[in-house]
């Protein structure tokens, strides 16, 4: 039996769909416990279920599948190119994905270990915090230039900053709101703190995010961040699928004897935001991706694509050293 599931933040529609491609039943269940184990008595073991990737999508796969039943995450992006269709209801989804399981056309998402989506949900969560952080000190700038004066140290919630925003003259209302985004400036500090402690446990039991601490603007946190949002390197056919997957490969449009490019393809944005911030990193040291920057600036007028030329050759070499098992060498000019 084929199952499709469309999956929502409230209801979750069902199509059941025999070899022949006939619908035997079509329900509806709650997207919560009760609902879904509801739906899990009525599948078994020879079931094949499919369902779209998504917040809600996941949360039902893991639901199931911890019930020993087989279920596909499917691409949704790639499911809309596959089967393209004017009528966009519950039900015609469900059946969709239904009918692309059954025919062996379903687009499958990678699915990885449990303790690699661990890594990946502390590394949102770690992401997500220093950015509220960095939120957090440009409104004690703000207050602090309304009233006329200039922070006379870099890290605002440093110790010595905090010592002079504690003794700094203010009106009561900034003095006020100066307390409260000190105090939980510091308690965010804290937890992105705590998280780095997890993400450095992590790389020292980690032998392939050692390995990729060796390259050239690639840190302990860089390292266990690009290993989680790769995964099992041997998914990725060669170099150049990796660099598609992480967005540093432009777009390509060809017509008879023109091939244009335009934009980068769509790809993991959080692979492709640490890969950039490592670049940055990598172009100042001496080392070859410095004079790729350098050429490729030149060339495009562009720090921008001059960067993200550097990131897709840094993640290229990525692949090579975690395939050979090799760790980063400078190769010497001939």
């Amino acid at each position: 039996m084929f199952v499709g599931l469309d999956v929502g933040k409230e209801w979750t529609v069902g199509v059941w769909k025999d070899v022949g491609g006939r619908k035997v039943r079509e329900d509806k269940f709650p997207t919560r416990d009760v609902g879904l184990s509801a739906l899990a008595s009525g599948l078994d073991a020879s079931s094949s279920i499919a369902v779209e990737a998504s917040t809600h999508g996941i949360f039902v796969r893991d639901f199931l599948a911890s019930r020993g039943l087989r279920v596909e995450l499917a691409n949704p992006l790639a499911v809309k190119w596959i089967y393209a269709s004017d009528k966009k209801t519950d039900k015609a989804d469900a059946e969709k994905l239904a009918d692309l399981m059954r025919l062996g056309l379903l687009p499958v998402c990678y699915v990885p270990d449990a303790r690699t989506r661990e890594l990946r949900d502390v590394i949102r969560h770690r992401k997500a915090l220093v950015e509220i952080n960095a939120s957090l000190k440009n409104k004690v700038r703000a207050i602090l230039a309304r009233e006329g004066l200039n922070l006379p140290y870099q890290d605002v919630l440093g110790v010595k900053s905090v010592e002079w925003l504690e003794k700094v003259e203010v009106s009561e209302v900034q003095g006020k709101a100066l307390r409260k985004l000190v105090a939980l400036g510091q308690r965010v500090k804290e937890d992105v703190t705590d998280y780095d402690g997890e993400v450095n446990r992590e790389f020292e039991n980690n032998p392939q995010a050692q390995l990729l601490a060796t390259h050239p603007g690639v840190g302990a946190y860089a390292a266990v961040h690009i290993m989680s949002a790769i995964g099992d390197v041997n998914r990725f056919p060669s170099d150049e699928e990796l660099a598609s997957y992480a967005g540093v490969v432009p777009k390509t449009w060809q017509s008879g004897n023109t091939t244009r490019t335009k934009g980068l393809k769509q790809g993991d944005k959080l692979l492709k935001w640490i890969l950039v911030q490592c670049a940055h990193a990598a172009v100042r040291t001496r080392c070859k991706y410095r004079k790729l920057y350098l050429k490729k600036t030149r060339k495009t007028k562009s720090k921008q694509k001059a960067i993200i030329a550097v990131a897709r050759k840094m993640v290229e070499t990525m692949y090579c050293m975690l395939k050979r098992g090799e760790a980063y060498r400078e190769q010497k000019p001939q």
